[in-house]
């Protein structure tokens, strides 16, 4: 039996500000025939039950949320047969913070992303800003696809 073609991921070989040791793939190629998975968009799981619901003291800094969102992806790829490995493309909707001059923490999101993905299973990606989410507390919400090659 043949082995089911993996997953391309490249590094986008014309310089843009980005592409310096950038943590994602600028493309990646799903083979022929691979199943897709859609996940819908996951938010921040509540870290202190004792405040507000609406509260940002309820859900932690962007670094917190975006762990928590990120284990809750894991959660739903593997509830489905997937791993965070088999991810092919991710969006993540980002709140600005007024700690941060209305801008989202970037950094904080960077250190949550890096503990779960390395070099060698980066999924392609995009960061956009965004109001709000359904909830004021949310900092970040993300989307992703998934792909089974093997």
């Amino acid at each position: 039996m043949t082995a089911a073609p993996s997953l391309t991921r490249r590094a986008d070989t014309t310089p843009t500000e980005h592409s310096q040791a950038a943590p994602w793939s600028e493309t990646v190629e799903i083979p022929a025939g691979a199943p897709i998975l859609f996940v819908s968009g996951q938010v921040p799981p509540v870290v202190d039950a004792n405040q507000p619901i609406e509260s940002a003291a309820a859900y932690g800094d962007m670094e917190t949320q975006t762990r928590g969102v990120l284990r809750r992806l894991a959660a739903k790829l593997a509830n489905a047969g997937y791993t965070m490995r088999d991810l092919v493309k991710v969006t993540a909707f980002m709140v600005g913070e007024p700690r941060f001059d209305g801008r989202p923490d970037l950094e904080g999101f960077g250190r949550a992303w890096r503990e779960v993905f390395g070099p060698d299973m980066l999924p392609a990606r995009s960061r956009i800003e965004v109001v709000r989410l359904m909830n004021p507390a949310w900092l970040v919400e993300i989307e992703a696809v998934a792909a089974k090659t093997a």
